[in-house]
């Protein structure tokens, strides 16, 4: 029994092609001035610690 993944790669490449092209220009960015101070540096000692993902994901952001 041959297994032929032909179709299931055109679909992933059909998937992940538009996905990088568009999402490509993305990964050159820099940061954002406007939300690093106060999002960021203001909250490295939260961030820092693996434990606080829960609390974090109950903060408010703006």
């Amino acid at each position: 029994m041959t297994l032929d993944f032909s179709k299931e790669k055109k679909t992933i490449l059909f998937l992940l092609i538009p996905a990088l092209l568009v999402y490509a220009k993305s990964l050159f960015f820099d940061f954002s001035p406007m939300d690093d101070q106060w999002m960021i540096v203001e909250n490295q000692k939260d961030l820092s610690d693996w434990s606080n993902i829960g609390e974090q994901s109950n903060v408010p952001i703006i």
